[in-house]
C-alpha cells in the first residue's frame, strides 16, 4: 500500500484536487441556478432539471480529467467508447427531438422570454 501511495502520489494529489474542484463547482452552480430561478420566478422542477444537466456536464469533464491524469491508454479507451457510442447512436437515432428539447429548455431557462 505504501508503494502505491509513493509511486502515484502526483496522480493521487491531482485526483483529490479535481474531485474537490468538482464538488465546489457543483455547489456554486447549483446555488447560482437556484438564485436565477427564484429571481426569475421559474418553476422549481425546471430549475432542478437545469441544475442536474450542469452537474452532469461537470462530472463528465472531471471524468475526462481523471482519465488524462491517470494516463489511460487513449487508443484502447477510444475503441471502447466508439463501440459504445455506435450502439447508442443506432439505438437512439430517433431520439434527436429529446436532445433538442433539452437544449431548448436550457436556452429558454437562461434567456427568460416568459415566466
Amino acid at each position: 500500500m505504501e508503494d502505491f501511495i509513493l509511486g502515484y502520489s502526483n496522480e493521487l494529489l491531482s485526483s483529490a484536487i479535481i474531485l474537490t474542484v468538482l464538488v465546489i463547482l457543483r455547489f456554486l452552480t447549483h446555488k447560482a441556478v437556484r438564485k436565477v430561478g427564484s429571481i426569475s420566478d421559474l418553476n422549481e422542477a425546471r430549475t432542478r432539471l437545469v441544475s442536474k444537466y450542469i452537474s452532469f456536464g461537470f462530472t463528465a469533464l472531471a471524468i475526462v480529467a481523471l482519465v488524462l491524469i491517470w494516463g489511460v491508454n487513449i487508443r484502447e479507451l477510444g475503441l471502447i467508447l466508439s463501440s459504445i457510442f455506435a450502439v447508442i447512436g443506432v439505438a437512439l437515432f430517433a431520439q434527436w427531438s429529446i436532445l433538442s428539447n433539452v437544449t431548448a429548455g436550457i436556452i429558454l431557462f437562461f434567456s427568460f422570454p416568459f415566466k
